[in-house]
């Protein structure tokens, strides 16, 4: 059974003031670290969505093995992205783990985790909770892509999960990683302390 990874990374990041999804990260960027994350945890295929400054994402990160999908409509909101996503999926793709570009603390071993509990349960739609908090990424299984579809403006899974919640599976994950993403200067510099890295060393 085929799980996909699909990545949102078109935004333009203005809360960030500078594009987030290319911040250093380590030897890294945080985009690269998101999806060397989901390689490192599951065997199918990454698609990223880009948009805003596609062609340097694609450019900078060309050495990664991803498919690569353009989204020309990314100021149409969150939602015309992961229709580019859904789109892009070959026929045998059964679920797909949607997330944010920007989630370099997401511990591998958590999106295992939420891919095996998919393939060894009849969970169609699971979101992983720390501390009572959700995050991603988010499970969704195929016969939720036609509804995924329909979504318009600036919305993400949180309106299917809200939709569907009866059938929703939230999984109890040890990782505040699904959900420390990066919206502005000081929570890059937070995330980055974390680490143990210089606050201030990816603003160059």
């Amino acid at each position: 059974m085929m799980i996909a990874t699909v990545i949102l990374a078109a935004g333009e990041s203005r809360r960030m003031g500078s594009l987030k999804q290319m911040l250093a990260w380590g030897q890294d960027t945080v985009l690269g670290k998101t999806i060397s994350t989901f390689q490192e945890a599951i065997t199918g295929p990454v698609f990223v969505v880009v948009g805003y400054e596609g062609s340097r994402i694609k450019r900078q990160l060309a050495d990664r093995k991803v498919m690569w999908v353009d989204n020309p409509s990314y100021q149409k909101g969150m939602s015309s992205s992961i229709v580019a996503g859904i789109k892009a999926l070959p026929a045998e793709v059964e679920g797909i783990l949607l997330a944010l570009a920007d989630l370099p603390l997401l511990q591998s071993d958590t999106v295992k985790k939420v891919a095996d509990t998919f393939l060894s349960s009849k969970h169609r739609l699971i979101v992983p909770v720390f501390q009572g908090r959700t995050g991603h990424p988010v499970l969704i299984a195929k016969e939720f892509f036609p509804e995924l579809l329909k979504l318009q403006g600036d919305v993400g899974a949180k309106q299917i999960i809200r939709e569907n919640e009866e059938q929703v599976f939230f999984l109890n994950v040890n990782d505040p990683g699904i959900y420390l993403d990066i919206d502005e200067p000081h929570t890059y510099a937070k995330l980055r302390a974390t680490k143990g890295e210089s606050a201030d060393a990816g603003f160059n």
